[in-house]
């Protein structure tokens, strides 16, 4: 009983320290890892012994995402995962579950996303933090970029913020790529709306991974503006055109012949 008493204050101070005090919080968690089990060893397995097992792994999936280590992270959530077969009514579950999905997205582990979907009922896919990582994913499918780039505004929990900071980061240097071929100057208030970066030092900072992109003062006092690596530009012009729509045309005629 003192042990369970012991392992219940843990668990309860772990949850209190999680979201400001993140070291106290990893020092709780292996106090709580240590006095489950104990608990475990001692004797078989109750309802509170479970519960508090469950909230210790819970706490540690969060804590993961609040140091930004994405490898705890996997860890935690596959301790954590056997207790959500067991019994799925806890009120962290959705949040849980949504970190993991946003975090496969991240990973482009799309194969086991949709893997994970299945196992979702319809209700439980309707619940923000689940539906909002599966829009995500189907805005990343079709392209609409903006929509994912919005969706930091809108995250259903603070927990969310370390996996989309690292998203946003992915489909800025992609619109950062397109952007090289589609054009060849830019001034830097369009790249700013176009990057959706609130303030100009946010842009620079991003624009340091560019280092070709060249930044040109404006003429008379106006908007300074970029000058995209010419290279990419002629190599996107060099494509044979009418070669490869030559070649298309003779397959399509061979496939015509073998129908």
């Amino acid at each position: 009983k003192l042990e369970m008493n012991e392992a219940k204050q843990t668990v309860e101070s772990l949850e209190r320290a999680v979201p400001g005090n993140p070291e106290e919080a990893a020092r709780l968690l292996a106090q709580a890892k240590l006095t489950l089990l104990r608990l475990e060893e001692s004797g078989p397995n109750n309802n509170e012994q479970f519960e508090l097992g469950r909230r210790a792994m819970e706490q540690g999936v969060l804590l993961a995402v609040t140091l930004r280590d994405s490898l705890a992270f996997e860890r935690s959530v596959a301790q954590l995962k056997p207790y959500y077969a067991i019994n799925t009514n806890s009120p962290l579950r959705p949040t849980i579950i949504g970190l993991e999905l946003l975090f496969l997205i991240v990973e482009n582990r799309l194969s086991e996303f949709h893997m994970n979907l299945e196992l979702l009922s319809e209700a439980e896919r309707s619940i923000p933090e689940i539906s909002f990582a599966i829009a995500l994913e189907r805005d990343l499918m079709v392209g609409t970029y903006d929509l994912v780039l919005k969706a930091q505004q809108s995250m259903p929990s603070p927990y969310f913020s370390f996996f989309m900071s690292r998203l946003l980061d992915t489909v800025r240097d992609t619109i950062a790529e397109c952007a090289q071929l589609t054009y060849k100057t830019l001034s830097l208030s369009a790249a700013k709306d176009l990057l959706m970066f609130d303030n100009t030092q946010d842009l620079s900072t991003f624009l340091a991974k560019f280092p070709n992109w060249k930044i040109v003062s404006g003429k008379g006092g106006g908007d300074n503006y970029l000058i995209f690596d010419t290279p990419q530009h002629e190599k996107s012009q060099s494509i044979p055109a009418l070669k490869l729509i030559s070649e298309h045309l003779a397959y399509a005629t061979e496939l015509e012949r073998i129908v």
